[in-house]
């Protein structure tokens, strides 16, 4: 390959920069990865610097577009078996190089380390052999191996590493607009790597963006081991000395403290730097980077200035609200985000003296994973209250969250601090409630009880004895400690455990005279929503009716636990299928939510979503798609990408588009929040096994039948040990798995699953549940397969009378109907309804 720049190869390149120039994102990452790898080298080069700031355009210059348009000093080098064909990057005493294998044993690509022709330094060629012993040595996928080395002729030495085709880990973050979560999983992959490199007693000793890579498959890939430390020495018989400049060979800005002093450096100095990378994905920041400041008075700052907070970075600046949009969040709102406990971990991480920083880049790590999971962080141990108060956190959205119910849960806890506020003024009792609920959660560490662990349970069982016994003579307050122990108990789906505490409790506030009105309904709200859960679905109504009634006698329409329970009320409606008098009551209650608490509480989002939702199933698609974006674009802002209701949100439009047939951008949502979902509660929560179903059909949809398959049946054996057989879900499962059925052509299997979700649905609504449109229809399917086409016609005209009765006109169920009544329209409206009867009829199978 010539990669010299003479006309040819320049008329061509500039030909191809044109064209890229002309495309952002995922259209230019395609056309770039189409390229051969020197050409991609070159353009991405030529685009970073095209496209800089225009204060940093010189520096971009030199940097980084005459090391690709000075290919003409490397193309042709040999190095051994390598042929060098253009310049990746280069520093002041070496340079890297693009070579291909030119022995003709194998087609392969790699990058060589070299010294600049003519440079070989006292002491160079024994740190190139250092590095070449340190790659050798390390054993991690997530660092870039070495494939080769040697000396040439006139004594140069070179290493021949893997090449990463790929960008740092800051650019690939910024092109691709990535929330916190997703930096944050790139950047703890590159921690891993570093913590790999320590087990194996090496020390990098330079990390920065430029050294940790992404590869366009999304892979991260820590470089450039050059100025590596090692822990011992004594195994590596060529290492170099160790006063080979070490105190300065150094990335000045990433430098840790004991690296400017020139100190002896530890694996503290590694967790410095990674905090400044951390502090740099989250903010766009790096604090020590500072146009117009010198040398000296940059490593001064490192030395004698405490790193500032990543909340206070994160809104400060003409740039700030720039560097929140890459991060899919506006400042206020990533400022709120990170203030707390992510300012302590990075405090902790960049604290000046080294033994004040994590003792471990494993600890740093698992502290970042606790933020992102909801857990209490290390480095703010010592706080009970707030030990506690995060775990209800982590455990009640478990299930709440997810399932409209995190608001109540919310509502019910800052009931309990109010109420102990004015109890205090009367009775001085907030010191007892306080104690009471901080001994309760100390009989084990919260940080290590998962939803599934014994402990867990044993614990809320303990609190319940105790609150029975320590606060008999305190009903109110006890009444909202046990009301607050059963909806523990329904966030983790334990429904049969949570319906005697909430009894209890509704019981105790109905024998107060004199209950304060906030808690009017409070009891009768919780106890219709685990209702709600457990398929009950008659009691629950009456229920919240009855609630919903003593809320607005008691606290007012707009007063926002009136809100909220007229918001479950109508999620509840929904639930029976009746899309109409449940969109009424969601959108009167987001319209209040709107005019009083307004779109930052958690509260509007959530129902705009929920009205979402029942808007999507009615067939009202337009309007279901701007409530679903509004919805994430409010959540997004205020709460941040792993808030379980902006989880829910994503999974809701992705259902949408599933509906609609836009299966690609489906998928673009679903698949990263069920990811986020599974990473922050387990597989094993009622979270994962509801919204299981929604991947279930993206499986179905792209045609990959028996993955479908699979979840569906795990889901189903799940909930068949979670919830009683006339539960809502176990009919959308036997839907899914009975059109599932039909495409893999077992009519057999899937008219029992149609059965039972006619079952099902007319359980949950005697009436005629919406829902149960679509069971009749497979059930119809099934029958044109078997030869009965008088059985399949009328159950199609029954389909079709209940969906013109209940559905709007543009539901994809009319255009499933008329293709499985036929004959085939010339046309077919796209979406997972018709797509089901396409595949239904094209398929073979036996009867």
């Amino acid at each position: 390959m010539n990669a010299h720049w003479n006309a040819e190869r320049f008329g061509r390149i500039d030909a191809l920069l044109q064209q890229a120039l002309e495309l952002s994102g995922e259209p230019r990452a395609r056309f770039l990865a189409a390229l051969d790898p020197p050409s991609a080298a070159t353009l991405t080069a030529l685009l970073a610097a095209a496209e800089a700031p225009r204060d940093a355009l010189a520096d971009a210059l030199d940097a980084r577009v005459w090391g690709a348009l000075a290919d003409d000093a490397a193309a042709g080098e040999r190095f051994g078996a390598w042929r060098a064909v253009g310049t990746l990057a280069h520093g002041g005493m070496a340079r890297v190089l693009l070579a291909e294998r030119a022995d003709g044993a194998f087609q392969q690509w790699a990058a060589i380390k070299c010294p600049w022709p003519g440079i070989v330094a006292a002491g160079l060629a024994a740190r190139f052999e250092q590095e070449r012993q340190i790659l050798a040595r390390l054993e991690e996928a997530r660092i870039a191996r070495l494939l080769d080395g040697g000396v040439r002729g006139d004594g140069t030495p070179w290493l021949a590493l893997e090449y990463v085709d790929g960008v740092a880990i800051t650019t690939h973050c910024d092109e691709r607009r990535l929330g916190l979560a997703a930096r944050l999983a790139l950047w703890s992959d590159a921690a891993a790597a570093v913590a790999a490199a320590h087990r194996q007693l090496i020390i990098h000793r330079d990390l920065k963006p430029a050294n940790v890579l992404v590869s366009r498959d999304g892979a991260v890939k820590l470089l450039d081991f050059g100025i590596a430390k090692l822990l011992d020495p004594q195994g590596f018989p060529h290492a170099a000395p160790a006063t080979l400049g070490d105190a300065r060979a150094l990335t000045r800005e990433y430098a840790s403290p004991e690296q400017v002093r020139g100190d002896a450096v530890t694996t503290a100095s590694d967790v410095y730097q990674l905090g400044l990378l951390l502090l740099e994905l989250a903010t766009g920041v790096q604090p020590y980077r500072t146009a117009g400041t010198s040398p000296a008075e940059c490593e001064r700052r490192i030395r004698e200035d405490d790193a500032p907070a990543a909340s206070a970075l994160a809104a400060r600046g003409a740039d700030a609200a720039g560097r929140a949009v890459l991060r899919a969040s506006a400042p206020n709102a990533l400022a709120r985000r990170l203030r707390g406990d992510f300012d302590a971990i990075v405090r902790r991480a960049l604290a000046r003296a080294a033994g004040e920083r994590y003792a471990t880049v494993d600890a740093l790590r698992e502290d970042v994973a606790n933020w992102c999971s909801g857990r209490p962080v290390r480095a703010r141990r010592g706080a009970p209250l707030q030990r506690a108060r995060q775990w209800l956190r982590r455990h009640r959205v478990l299930a709440l969250g997810i399932a409209a119910v995190a608001a109540f849960g919310a509502a019910y806890l800052q009931a309990v601090v109010s109420q102990s506020r004015r109890l205090e003024q009367e009775a001085s009792i907030n010191r007892a409630l306080r104690d009471y609920l901080v001994g309760w959660f100390q009989t084990a560490d919260p940080a290590d009880v998962k939803s599934n662990d014994p402990r867990a349970s044993q614990m809320l069982a303990d609190g319940l004895a105790n609150a029975r016994r320590d606060l008999d003579a305190q009903p109110e307050l006890q009444a909202a400690v046990i009301g607050l122990i059963g909806e523990v108990y329904m966030a983790r789906g334990e429904y049969a455990l949570a319906e005697p505490p909430i009894r209890e409790a509704l019981a105790l506030h109905a024998s107060l005279p004199d209950l304060a009105p906030e808690w009017r309904g409070a009891s009768k709200a919780s106890l219709a929503t685990l209702l709600h859960f457990s398929g009950r679905y008659a009691e629950a109504e009456e229920l919240f009716r009855d609630a919903l009634d003593e809320r607005v006698a008691a606290i007012g329409e707009n007063a926002r636990w009136t809100l909220s329970t007229r918001h479950y009320y109508g999620d509840l409606l929904h639930s029976r299928g009746r899309y109409d008098e449940a969109g009424a009551q969601l959108a009167r209650a987001l319209d209040g939510a709107r005019a009083t608490v307004g779109d930052a509480d958690p509260l509007t989002p959530a129902i705009a979503r929920n009205l979402a939702d029942v808007r999507r199933d009615a067939g009202r698609y337009d309007e279901a798609e701007r409530l679903y974006r509004t919805a994430i674009a409010t959540q997004l802002g205020a709460h941040g990408e792993t808030h379980p209701n902006t989880i829910a949100s994503h999974l809701g439009y992705g259902r949408l588009l599933l509906d609609l047939g836009r299966y690609d951008e489906a998928a673009a949502q679903i698949e990263p929040a069920f990811a986020l979902l599974a990473n922050a509660f387990g597989t094993t929560s009622p979270a994962i096994t509801y919204w299981e179903r929604v991947v279930a059909e993206l499986d179905e949809a792209r045609g990959a039948f028996d993955d479908a398959a699979r979840r569906v049946e795990r889901i189903d054996a799940d909930l068949r040990g979670r919830v009683p057989d006339g539960h809502l879900i176990h009919g959308y499962t036997a839907l899914d798995a009975g059109f599932v059925a039909l495409a893999r052509g077992d009519a057999s299997a899937a008219a029992e699953h149609f059965a039972r979700a006619r079952r099902v649905f007319d359980g949950v609504q005697p009436l005629g549940h919406p829902r149960r449109i679509e069971a009749a229809l497979g059930e119809a399917l099934v029958a044109q397969r078997r030869g009965d086409a008088a059985r399949s016609m009328r159950l199609l005209d029954e389909a079709q009378a209940q969906a013109r009765a209940q559905l709007a006109p543009g539901h994809r169920l009319f255009a499933a109907l008329a293709l499985a009544r036929g004959p085939a329209p010339a046309t077919v409206a796209p979406g997972l309804a018709p797509l089901r009867v396409q595949r239904a009829l094209a398929s073979g199978g036996s009867p």
